[in-house]
């Protein structure tokens, strides 16, 4: 009788992802319609990271659109993009992580989202000092024509 015995090792990865540092360009103001560019350093020791997916909501209207991300191996980052909003658009958005043993974490900033606005074309600052600089050319403008008035009318 010939017996074949082998031995396997089975190791279960019960560990969740990491997720760290989400950043995104641009930093501060975003302007309309423009793209955010969303970087977050994921990594997994385990089975390995199997998908990063961006998951975001507009005005919280209750409906999560969701984008794929891409692993840069020149960064060593995730990179994720959220199309372009109108002006006073208000984008909530989270980082989804799947590992090759099916654990999920999920980057949502403890439970508050990463939110950013974007801002109005023309934001109430520069909007009034447009507002005064238009002024005081119509001012400047109406002087200078009365004054020609009086000149033809001596």
């Amino acid at each position: 009788l010939v017996s074949d015995t082998y031995s396997a090792t089975v190791t279960l990865d019960t560990t969740v992802p990491i997720i760290e540092n989400v950043s995104r360009i641009p930093g501060n103001e975003v302007q309309p319609v423009q793209g955010a560019n969303i970087f977050v350093n994921v990594t997994d020791t385990g089975s390995g990271v199997k998908s990063v997916i961006l998951s975001y909501t507009v005005n919280s209207n209750g409906t999560w659109s969701y984008s794929p991300g891409s692993f840069n191996s020149g960064t060593g980052l995730y990179e994720c993009t959220i199309p372009g909003q109108q002006a006073n658009a208000q984008v909530e958005y989270r980082i989804l992580v799947y590992d090759n043993a099916g654990n999920e974490k999920i980057g949502d900033n403890q439970g508050q989202y990463f939110v950013y606005t974007v801002v109005p074309e023309f934001p109430p600052l520069e909007a009034a000092f447009l507002f005064i600089l238009m002024t005081s050319f119509v001012i400047a403008f109406r002087t200078k024509a009365s004054r020609e008035k009086r000149k033809f009318a001596i």
